[in-house]
């Protein structure tokens, strides 16, 4: 069975740099921990998500008591996404530039300070969608607020205000399908909402 190389992907604040030794046990990968200290890990702990950090995460998140909020998962899905190019979500913001300011990027503890703990039912949205992860770009934000600032979405403008189709769907209590087909086939917002 071949094995699987693990060079350059990213384990939490881990990035596998080489390929350390195999014993009889296991396969071992030199790693690059955020915060610049290098360790040897096996590579079933890396793959089972046992090996996060080098020991600072844990020694850090005992100070803040803070390890598994839905802060710190916000924080390290935004780093994930925008400097992991082996994760899902890279194509639309790494890859795109989308950046993590020098201020949050390696610390978790200048995030939470910045953005303070996640109201219920929200999530951390930049203002500009091409604009960096930064404090003056990035708030708490419902959901369905999330959903209507992403760049993909087709805005109308009605007197004056602009919409996504879904939020001018639930003003005028319309289906967004109808209204997204009626504006295709070239009617005027006013007429595709009022019909």
């Amino acid at each position: 069975m071949q094995m699987m190389d693990l060079t350059g992907q990213r384990f939490g604040k881990l990035v596998v740099i080489a390929r350390e030794r195999r014993d009889d046990r296991a396969t071992w990968w030199l790693c690059q921990c955020d915060c610049g200290k290098r360790n040897a890990v096996r590579a079933y702990v890396l793959r089972g998500g046992d090996a996060r950090s080098c020991g600072c995460a844990r020694r850090n998140h005992l100070k803040h008591g803070l390890s598994d909020s839905p802060e710190a998962f916000a924080w390290s899905s935004m780093r994930q996404r925008c400097t992991n190019p082996k994760d899902p979500g890279y194509k639309n913001y790494g890859a795109r530039g989308i950046t993590v300011c020098d201020r949050w990027l390696n610390s978790f503890e200048a995030f939470y300070a910045d953005m303070g703990p996640r109201p219920p039912g929200c999530s951390i949205d930049r203002t500009n969608n091409d604009g960096p992860y930064s404090p003056e770009n990035c708030r708490w934000v419902p959901r369905v607020a999330q959903a209507n600032n992403k760049r993909r979405n087709r805005r109308l403008t009605l007197g004056g205000r602009t919409y996504t189709v879904a939020e001018a769907a639930r003003k005028f209590a319309i289906r967004p399908s109808t209204l997204k087909r009626r504006l295709d086939l070239g009617w005027t917002p006013e007429r595709a909402v009022s019909s």
